[in-house]
């Protein structure tokens, strides 16, 4: 490691921009779909109980990361917070076509096979 270029390098941007630590959980509901009403609710009391946790700061999840399904619902006063699951009424199949193959979010918030979705816990 000493006089690596690139390790060097890799410690100083670790350095500034130090990243949050953070945990993913992944919930694969069992006897209901993922884009289901009982998926949400159940996503949603996940999430309250994990934020009673001291350490926890936010818990991310499908229910509270922006979607982009149109470029109609942008505006400059659009807030991330507003193209939310959760603010929304989107329908079932609308979002299975949302996050089928997602650059961002396939495979990382929800599996290929949309089966199973990740909670992403960011700690204070």
């Amino acid at each position: 490691m000493k006089d690596n270029k690139h390790y060097i390098e890799t410690q100083i941007v670790r350095q500034r921009f130090s990243p949050q630590e953070f945990l993913l959980i992944v919930y694969k509901p069992k006897n209901h779909e993922l884009f289901s009403q009982k998926t949400f609710d159940d996503l949603e009391n996940i999430r309250q109980n994990l934020l009673q946790i001291d350490r926890i700061e936010s818990v991310r999840s499908i229910l509270n990361v922006p979607l982009f399904l149109n470029s109609e619902q942008l505006s400059s006063q659009t807030e991330s917070s507003d193209l939310t699951i959760k603010n929304n009424d989107y329908s079932f199949e609308e979002l299975k076509k949302t996050f089928t193959g997602h650059p961002i979010y396939e495979d990382l918030l929800i599996n290929k096979d949309q089966t199973a979705t990740a909670l992403q816990l960011l700690f204070k």
